[in-house]
């Protein structure tokens, strides 16, 4: 006859409790492996997102090269509309500039706008010439629209220049705000300094006289 009398509290091990058990270390399984799944996609998701996403170097080359391709007959407007965004170009350059030595920084900013690493003041002008003037030495050049609109390269285009012209080199300050005075008010298509011109006491004196002190008709009291 079966022994059918078991102690109190035993644990009697049964076809169908061994059968729940199974089931239910399968589920535990199949549960431990999806979540493993889903954090594995999760991973190669956040992966591939960040080796898609544009480097600061990729970005600011697109956004300079888009200054470059503005008109001139539009540069005004352009400037005007995107102040904000030129300002803050200007300051991402520096900052990326910042992280390299200065004797690199030419070959920089003109791979930025996709023109080749040749270090001359043809990075920053289209032309650039000079001439006598009522005795005196005038300079005269043709900015790339960058120069036109980021300081950054406007500075680099000043110190181009500065290599190249004695009385640029040697500057007291008047030729170069005459220059920034172009780049700040957009006066002209072709930017003039001249050595000779009546003395101004500051920059902002320059600027009210849009750049050339002899013009008085345009002075801004």
């Amino acid at each position: 006859m079966p022994w059918t009398n078991f102690p109190p509290n035993a644990t009697v091990v049964t076809e169908r409790n061994m059968t729940m058990k199974n089931v239910k270390r399968t589920l535990s399984l199949v549960l431990v492996g999806a979540l493993s799944l889903m954090m594995s996609v999760s991973a190669f998701a956040a992966d591939a997102s960040v080796d898609t996403a544009p480097s600061e170097y990729e970005q600011l080359k697109a956004d300079v090269q888009l200054v470059q391709s503005v008109e001139l007959s539009n540069v005004q407007e352009f400037a005007a509309e995107n102040k904000d965004w030129l300002e803050n170009l200007d300051a991402r350059i520096e900052e990326y500039l910042s992280g390299y030595p200065e004797s690199e920084h030419d070959s920089i900013l003109t791979d930025l706008r996709g023109d080749g690493n040749a270090r001359s003041a043809y990075d920053y002008f289209d032309s650039y010439t000079y001439g006598l003037r009522n005795g005196y030495y005038t300079y005269s050049m043709v900015p790339k629209m960058t120069t036109r609109l980021l300081r950054s390269y406007a500075e680099a285009g000043w110190e181009e220049l500065s290599n190249i012209y004695y009385y640029i080199e040697n500057d007291t300050g008047s030729l170069y705000w005459q220059y920034m005075c172009h780049f700040d008010l957009f006066v002209e298509a072709d930017w003039d300094i001249e050595r000779g011109v009546p003395e101004v006491s500051s920059y902002a004196e320059m600027l009210t006289r849009l750049c050339n002190p002899q013009y008085n008709d345009g002075y801004i009291d």
